[in-house]
């Protein structure tokens, strides 16, 4: 996959210590911002927390999938965030989440945020696939394991 299909870079993924949701959401908008892929960190966590509240994009085995769709977010990105301790999270499994796969998504680029949903899902219905990414340990090892590169 060519970096335009899958809009990441080794130094889209960051070992945390965030204490919540929030925090985490705050971690990565503000990220973002410092990065020049969005404008208005407030205006992106306020896009991940609304699409929480629609549906929780915990899945299963510590894994999250949150997304932002937002008209501050200037490019797609996907950013990966694996945290030193377990975030309380609503999952399929009712286990906290210890890695989030964040779509940071323009308003006008959705289209391409299912694709790349897709693929992302693709790689977590594997029970093994997910242990794997569970127990990575360098930002290297992650982004490999999420861009197949």
């Amino acid at each position: 996959m060519s970096d335009e299909e899958f809009p990441m870079s080794e130094n889209d993924v960051y070992l945390t210590q965030s204490k919540s949701q929030r925090d985490l959401f705050e971690y990565l908008a503000s990220m973002n911002v410092e990065k020049g892929y969005a404008d208005d960190d407030k205006a992106v966590v306020d896009a991940f927390l609304k699409r929480e509240a629609e549906t929780s994009t915990g899945m299963f085995d510590g894994i999250a999938i949150p997304h932002a769709i937002s008209p501050h977010i200037k490019e797609s990105r996907i950013m990966v965030v694996k945290n030193a301790v377990p975030i309380p999270w609503e999952t399929f499994d009712d286990k906290d989440v210890i890695v989030a796969i964040a779509f940071l998504i323009p308003e006008q680029g959705s289209q391409e945020h299912l694709s790349l949903l897709s693929r992302v899902a693709e790689k977590l219905v594997d029970e093994d696939n997910r242990h794997t990414l569970l127990n990575l340990e360098t930002s290297q090892e992650i982004y490999h394991w999420v861009t197949g590169k």
